[in-house]
């Protein structure tokens, strides 16, 4: 359990940040709207608000030239390289060498509300995450939990796990497997999946663990992957979503779509929706479970799957993924009700693996001693995996073992999953599926 005073300091700094980010920001909505004053004075009521990104300053030069800077975080400015001579940057104003200048500030209020909203669920994710997602997190969850919930045998069914090789997904093979499933690890890299299937099998002793090598950015072969599990003409009682990416730089793939959507999103889709006549054979008893990520609290679900409207960024992309699996999720289960199939989302907490060492290094440097392992993180799938669908609802979010909401409160992100119709359609004509 975490020490009370940690708590209070977190609950009241992420309180205090949101009230003076509010404050702030509607103060200068009401005294600076269409108001010129000095250039200096602008940036020192900004001072230390790296999250006003949104103020635009408009510089005018004597002879009258207009010249638009960004007020960015840290006070940065954009400006053309031949007046850069002229700036001189401080800690909390700008101060311009021999030019006359004034500068006309406009607020828009629509900007700034968005703007808050987006400060309220970051620092709320923040407040929230560090209280629960963080290994003291498990283990206070963990005193709630049941040990005959997790002794269940499920020999003889057959599960599919991507992503299979490392971190969560190959500690939910190796649970799967120790409890007598039929695995197959869906992994991208030949080696390091035969490397896995090994350890699996030595450590568990179970031989009915088999490698399928498939790229689950192209959707061609996760095709040719479903073609061979068809052609076995055997039913899938459990599919493991685990495959996932955050690529910091913007990145296409071969067949022309950004690789985090393409992995976290279209390939889940399309893995899912390819599986469904192998999942309704093991009706009604199959389930699907999609490993999401906290993160996609901090967004809204957007139409913009592939970060095209604005400068990309790779951990709000995966966030935005995320949502959508949440979405998706929904979906599927209004979708399919009466196939026999449940469809969960879970947040495995943080957790330290490979992929976050690589994406999140200073995050893994910050956590580190306070993240889950692995096999914290995967509990939650294996818990699903074996529980009566009778205790389970389809369509639902879980974390730690308990349903878990989709939306931090006053984040205004609920509304958003309407746009989920469109983006299926957008996702079957993508993945070139047929209606």
């Amino acid at each position: 359990m975490l020490p009370l005073d940690l708590v209070a300091i977190g609950v009241a700094s992420a309180f205090v940040n949101f009230m003076l980010i509010w404050l702030l920001t509607h103060l200068l909505d009401c005294i600076f709207s269409h108001t010129s004053i000095g250039c200096d004075r602008i940036l020192s009521y900004g001072k230390g608000m790296k999250l006003l990104k949104y103020r635009r300053i408009e510089l005018k030069l004597s002879d009258h030239r207009p010249v638009t800077a960004t007020y960015l975080a840290e006070v940065e400015v954009f400006c053309p390289r031949k007046l850069q001579r002229a700036l001189t940057f401080t800690d909390a104003e700008i101060e311009i060498e021999n030019a006359e200048v004034r500068a006309e500030l406009g607020i828009d209020v629509g900007s700034s509300r968005l703007r808050l909203k987006e400060t309220w669920r970051q620092t709320a994710f923040g407040a929230f995450g560090y209280l629960n997602f963080t290994k003291n997190g498990f283990i206070e969850h963990s005193k709630n939990f049941k040990p005959e919930d997790m002794q269940a045998c499920i020999e003889g069914k057959n599960c599919i796990v991507t992503g299979a090789n490392s971190g969560i997904g190959y500690a939910t093979a190796e649970g799967l497997a120790s409890r007598g499933a039929t695995v197959y690890m869906v992994c991208r890299n030949k080696e390091r999946g035969e490397a896995a299937l090994s350890a699996i099998q030595s450590k568990t002793g179970n031989q009915n663990v088999h490698l399928e090598v498939c790229d689950l950015s192209s959707v061609n072969e996760i095709k040719s992957f479903a073609s061979r599990i068809s052609s076995n003409d055997m039913p899938v009682h459990i599919l493991v979503n685990n495959a996932g990416l955050l690529e910091n730089k913007l990145v296409t793939t071969s067949e022309g779509f950004e690789l985090n959507f393409a992995v976290n999103v279209l390939g889940t889709y399309a893995m899912t929706e390819l599986m469904l006549p192998m999942l309704e054979k093991a009706a009604p008893d199959a389930r699907v479970i999609t490993v999401s990520s906290g993160g996609m609290y901090t967004v809204p679900l957007t139409t913009d799957l592939q970060f095209s409207n604005e400068k990309f960024d790779g951990v709000e992309q995966y966030a935005r993924n995320k949502r959508v699996q949440v979405a998706l999720t929904e979906k599927w289960a209004e979708m399919y009700k009466n196939k026999g199939i449940g469809f969960y989302t879970m947040h495995p907490g943080w957790a330290e693996t490979p992929g976050v060492a690589t994406s999140l290094p200073s995050f893994s440097e910050r956590f580190a001693g306070k993240l889950r392992t692995s096999e914290e993180g995967a509990d939650t799938i294996i818990w699903l995996a074996l529980q009566p669908k009778e205790k389970l609802v389809s369509g639902a979010f879980y974390f730690d073992r308990a349903e878990a909401a989709k939306h931090l409160k006053f984040s205004a992100t609920a509304g958003s999953h309407s746009k989920i119709d469109s983006i299926v359609n957008s996702l079957r004509s993508m993945a070139a599926l047929p209606s």
